[in-house]
């Protein structure tokens, strides 16, 4: 997928979390493998492209504003 193609749907996958929420890994995981059997890797990327933030331990994770 090309970058922006890429940045907009995880952009439309961070829609799915509530803002102000703190969502269990295992919660994370399971909205995610709604919509593509590689959860772990859109887990990534809504991390890496800053949609959300997490512990440094990975026990919780919320939508950053």
């Amino acid at each position: 997928l090309k970058e922006k193609k890429r940045v907009a749907i995880i952009r439309h996958l961070a829609t799915f979390f509530e803002v102000g929420r703190t969502y269990t890994e295992k919660e994370v995981n399971a909205i995610l493998k709604t919509f593509y059997a590689d959860y772990v890797l859109l887990r990534r990327h809504l991390i890496d492209y800053g949609f959300m933030d997490r512990t440094p331990d990975g026990s919780s994770y919320w939508v950053k504003v």
